[in-house]
Protein backbone atom coordinates (compact mmCIF):
# COMPACT_ATOMS: atom_id res chain seq x y z
CA UNK A 1 0.00 0.00 0.00
CA UNK A 2 2.90 2.20 0.99
CA UNK A 3 4.28 1.24 -2.33
CA UNK A 4 1.70 2.41 -4.53
CA UNK A 5 1.39 5.79 -2.54
CA UNK A 6 4.57 6.40 -3.24
CA UNK A 7 4.20 5.93 -7.00
CA UNK A 8 1.44 8.03 -7.26
CA UNK A 9 2.91 10.92 -5.37
CA UNK A 10 5.57 10.48 -8.00
CA UNK A 11 3.69 10.52 -10.50
CA UNK A 12 1.85 13.77 -8.93
CA UNK A 13 5.04 15.46 -8.88
CA UNK A 14 5.64 13.98 -12.62
CA UNK A 15 2.29 15.94 -13.37
CA UNK A 16 2.59 19.38 -11.41
CA UNK A 17 6.32 18.97 -13.27
CA UNK A 18 4.61 18.49 -16.70
CA UNK A 19 1.75 21.24 -16.14
CA UNK A 20 4.57 23.68 -15.00
CA UNK A 21 6.63 22.97 -18.16
CA UNK A 22 3.03 23.27 -20.33
CA UNK A 23 2.03 26.59 -18.77
CA UNK A 24 6.25 27.88 -19.72
CA UNK A 25 5.69 26.59 -23.47
CA UNK A 26 2.12 28.51 -23.74
CA UNK A 27 3.88 31.67 -22.31
CA UNK A 28 6.52 31.32 -24.93
CA UNK A 29 4.04 30.76 -27.71
CA UNK A 30 2.28 33.40 -27.10
CA UNK A 31 5.40 36.02 -27.28
CA UNK A 32 6.09 34.11 -30.53
CA UNK A 33 2.78 34.39 -31.67
CA UNK A 34 3.10 38.42 -30.83
CA UNK A 35 6.52 38.43 -32.92
CA UNK A 36 5.75 37.09 -35.49
CA UNK A 37 1.95 39.11 -36.34
CA UNK A 38 4.05 41.86 -35.71
CA UNK A 39 6.43 40.61 -38.74
CA UNK A 40 3.43 39.98 -40.31
CA UNK A 41 2.45 43.87 -40.13
CA UNK A 42 5.77 44.95 -41.28
CA UNK A 43 6.09 42.85 -44.45
CA UNK A 44 2.50 43.67 -45.44
CA UNK A 45 3.79 47.53 -44.82
CA UNK A 46 6.72 47.06 -47.23
CA UNK A 47 4.61 45.17 -49.96
CA UNK A 48 2.40 48.10 -49.80
CA UNK A 49 5.25 50.78 -49.61
CA UNK A 50 7.16 48.64 -52.72
CA UNK A 51 3.83 48.58 -54.61
CA UNK A 52 3.23 52.41 -54.67
CA UNK A 53 7.03 53.29 -55.70
CA UNK A 54 7.50 50.66 -57.76
CA UNK A 55 6.10 52.66 -60.76
CA UNK A 56 7.56 56.23 -60.13
CA UNK A 57 11.23 53.72 -59.31
CA UNK A 58 10.30 52.52 -62.94
CA UNK A 59 10.44 55.76 -64.29
CA UNK A 60 13.70 56.67 -62.84
CA UNK A 61 15.40 54.00 -63.94
CA UNK A 62 14.04 54.35 -67.16
CA UNK A 63 15.31 57.36 -67.23
CA UNK A 64 18.82 56.77 -66.27
CA UNK A 65 18.86 54.18 -68.45
CA UNK A 66 18.18 56.21 -71.31
CA UNK A 67 21.09 58.67 -70.06
CA UNK A 68 24.12 56.11 -70.07
CA UNK A 69 22.76 54.12 -72.91
CA UNK A 70 21.11 50.60 -71.24
CA UNK A 71 18.58 49.55 -73.80
CA UNK A 72 17.57 46.70 -71.91
CA UNK A 73 14.47 48.28 -69.94
CA UNK A 74 14.38 45.69 -67.47
CA UNK A 75 11.22 46.38 -64.86
CA UNK A 76 11.82 46.41 -61.25
CA UNK A 77 10.56 42.88 -60.52
CA UNK A 78 6.60 42.49 -58.93
CA UNK A 79 6.85 41.01 -55.08
CA UNK A 80 5.62 37.34 -55.26
CA UNK A 81 3.70 35.82 -52.31
CA UNK A 82 6.22 33.01 -51.49
CA UNK A 83 3.50 30.64 -50.05
CA UNK A 84 2.23 29.97 -52.81
CA UNK A 85 4.22 31.17 -55.81
CA UNK A 86 1.70 33.44 -57.67
CA UNK A 87 2.86 36.62 -58.54
CA UNK A 88 1.32 39.77 -56.57
CA UNK A 89 -0.13 42.63 -58.85
CA UNK A 90 -1.65 45.36 -56.13
CA UNK A 91 -1.85 47.96 -58.76
CA UNK A 92 -4.85 46.38 -60.11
Amino acid sequence: MDEIKSQLNNIEKLLINLDKKVDDMNVKLQKVDLSCNKMDEHIVFIEDTYTVLKTPLNYIKRSVDRLIGNNQNVELPSIKDKEVGVEIDKDK
